[in-house]
Parts: structure tokens; sequence; C-alpha cells
């Protein structure tokens, strides 16, 4: 197999930074070896040099998200060096909180609070009239 077919080539820094970013992702957690450290390291150094060359030929916005993503690799290295877990995932060249997860608006419950299951000063109606408790709750 020739030599130039065993690399992967990307076209953009873009693409160069996409592949950075999932090999990251996927090393992340490990435990911290010379090895891992080194082949990190050079990565950061690899988005340092010719990367950043070609992030440069892309415009101001590329050159921020790989100021960013540089960033964020040297972080890693700081904490895992530290002897901390590094929480979250790189996502859009951006560090995505590892404990984040989707929010859903929150509904009424169509079971009213116990709280609410006083009667009422004065009015006469109780809410005990449209739903009744069990009998241990109010003894």
């Amino acid at each position: 197999m020739p030599a130039d077919h065993r690399y992967i080539q990307p076209q953009s820094a873009k693409e160069a930074m996409e592949l950075i970013q999932k090999l990251f992702n996927s090393y992340r957690n490990a435990p911290l070896t010379s090895e891992l450290l080194n082949y990190h390291n050079n990565l950061v150094a690899r988005l340092n040099d010719d990367i950043m060359a070609a992030a440069t030929t892309e415009g101001p916005k590329r050159v921020e998200q790989l100021t960013g993503m540089i960033e964020l690799m040297q972080a890693w290295t700081r904490i895992r060096l530290s002897g901390r877990p590094f929480l979250g995932k790189m996502r859009h060249f951006k560090l995505e909180d590892g404990n984040q997860h989707q929010q859903f608006p929150s509904c009424p419950s169509p079971i009213p609070d116990l709280r609410q299951l006083v009667q009422t000063g004065g009015s006469g109606y109780s809410v005990l009239h449209k739903f009744p408790a069990p009998a241990h709750v109010f003894s």
C-alpha cells in the first residue's frame, strides 16, 4: 500500500478540525498515559501550525473556532494532569457540558398537590369534594 493512502487528507481546516474533534471525543475519558498525552500534544501542535494557516484563509470565524478548540484541548491537558476527570465533550468546536440534558417545559400535573386538598376558608366549596383524599391523609 502506498504511504500516501495510509493517512486521511482533509481538504479544509474545517474538515481537519472535525476529524480532530472526533478523535478528541474518542479519548477524552481514557486513562491518562504518556502515549496518550504525546498523541494529544501532537494534535494540539498540528492545530497551532498547519491547520491554523489553513484556517486563516477560510476567514476570521474559522480562526476564532480554532482558537477556542486549541484552548479547550490545552485545558484538557491541565485538568487531566491535575488528576481530575474531564467533564463534557467537544461539539461544534466548543465544550459541551457533560451534565447537560435536554430541558423540557414543565406542564401542570393533572393530579392536585396535597397542599391544595384543604378546604377553602369561608367559601363553602372544598377541593376535597372534587378530589377526595384517602382517609389516612387527614386523620
